[in-house]
């Protein structure tokens, strides 16, 4: 009888069962199998999933033989930084952003090898018309790349992997609701940024579109064969090798201006301190005052105007005092909102303190995310936080589950005259309709 190692033994039983389970696995689940044990049956399951998204981007920027390279250069730079993937719910998220980066790299190297060919002179000069739609999907994934990372998770598998919002909630870990208010709010900001470069589309035009090269972005499977076995056999081609190694590079230069930022400001805390302590310890400095400390930036009442809201029937959030370190409660300022509310669609829920980003890395929105628990009826609350990133502060009601229920924004008058065309429908539960009025203004009182 023939006998079998029990180390192979384990490794066949492990193989097998993830070819059994690999759709029902999600990507946390086989980004993390991979990491921890190097096998190449998760991440080909990997490949095999966001391939169709990310062969997309590659062929609407690049021709064919160029896409191949950028799409095995993608994958490479999964192979080698897949640790670095955080959340690793996010990897469709992250695999679209290398792509895109990738296949950029790629046209740039294309341009300068017919420069220094002398080439260039020969070729028309690309004319962009907005009203060829081939022309123009490269502006659509260059405002979509740069969209914050919980925006973009969600219109990538929603509107480019097809996925429903069910789908994408289980994918990421969050409520439908939540994934249902991103994806609203993700459209409208991927719709003003394309309207700002003269690509005028409505939220169901643009989800149509992405729908449409979600549908139309089929993989080769000889490209997808070819890219498994340049990452665990090798070896990969000259050009995607090379487009690998400047995004890996690219990254780590990212990586090391977060870094020197960093220990920039450390430094200048350390001398902070150390003023502070000669301040204490040598009270003839400081123009001669012994121990005098400057006081934190004081809040003063700011003037606000409400702008796009949504409520369920009954339910009315009130803002009654609004202070800052500025009036222009923009980033940097710290502020305290006060006001009154009604619950009247739930017995609890959490009213929240946020900042929709116009521009920003989708992190650190504000201080912290600054949430009360409400119960049914009314109530008086005060919540604050430091404004982190350049955006448009709201305050929203969700219900136990995550849900959203109605929310309002809020601040001065040329912001929100900036904003007045937003919409708020993902405010609200599916079906819901809005109250007639729901809010209040804050005067700064």
């Amino acid at each position: 009888m023939a006998t079998v190692p029990t180390c192979n033994l384990v490794q066949h039983i492990r193989r097998v069962a993830l070819s059994r389970d690999q759709t029902t696995l999600s990507d946390g689940q086989l980004l993390g199998w991979f990491v921890e044990r190097g096998e190449e049956a998760p991440f080909a399951s990997l490949l095999r999933r966001h391939a169709p998204m990310v062969w997309g981007v590659c062929r609407r920027l690049l021709p064919h033989d160029d896409a191949e390279d950028a799409f095995q250069a993608t994958f490479l730079v999964l192979f080698r930084k897949a640790d670095s993937v955080r959340p690793r719910e996010r990897v469709a998220s992250w695999l679209y952003g290398v792509a895109h980066q990738t296949s950029l790299q790629a046209r740039r190297t294309t341009a300068r090898r017919r420069a220094r060919e002398k080439q260039v002179s020969q070729l028309p000069e690309p004319v962009w018309e907005p009203d060829v739609e081939s022309d123009w999907q490269p502006v659509l994934d260059d405002e979509l790349s740069r969209l914050p990372d919980k925006y973009r998770s969600v219109v990538v598998l929603c509107d480019l992997e097809g996925k429903t919002r069910k789908e994408t909630a289980n994918a990421l870990a969050l409520p439908e609701g939540t994934v249902g208010s991103r994806l609203a709010r993700a459209r409208a900001m991927l719709a003003r940024r394309l309207a700002r470069r003269g690509v005028v589309l409505s939220g169901g035009a643009l989800a149509g579109l992405l729908a449409r090269n979600a549908a139309s972005a089929s993989t080769p499977p000889v490209v997808a064969a070819k890219t498994i076995q340049a990452v665990f056999q090798g070896p990969a081609s000259t050009e995607a090798a090379s487009l690998m190694k400047g995004v890996l590079t690219a990254m780590f230069l990212s990586q090391w201006k977060w870094v020197t930022a960093a220990v920039m400001v450390g430094g200048l805390t350390l001398t902070g301190i150390g003023a502070g302590v000669g301040l204490f310890t040598n009270p003839a400095t400081a123009n001669g005052q012994s121990g005098s400390v400057a006081a934190p930036p004081m809040q003063r009442p700011v003037p606000t105007v409400l702008g796009p809201k949504a409520f369920r029937d009954g339910d009315v959030i009130e803002i009654t005092d609004v202070r800052a370190t500025s009036p222009k409660l923009e980033q940097g300022d710290s502020l305290t909102v006060r006001g009154r509310f009604r619950l009247a669609s739930h017995d609890e829920a959490r009213l929240s303190l946020y900042l929709t980003q116009t521009e920003g890395d989708g992190w650190e929105e504000i201080d912290q995310i600054q949430t009360k628990k409400v119960g049914k009826g009314l109530g008086e609350f005060e919540l604050k936080a430091t404004i982190k990133h350049r955006g448009v502060l709201h305050l929203s009601l969700y219900d136990k589950s995550g849900k959203p229920v109605g929310g309002v924004y809020f601040g001065t008058e040329p912001q929100m005259k900036g904003i007045a065309d937003w919409s708020v429908d993902y405010f609200l539960p599916e079906g819901a309709k809005p109250s007639s009025g729901g809010a209040g203004d804050g005067k700064g009182k």
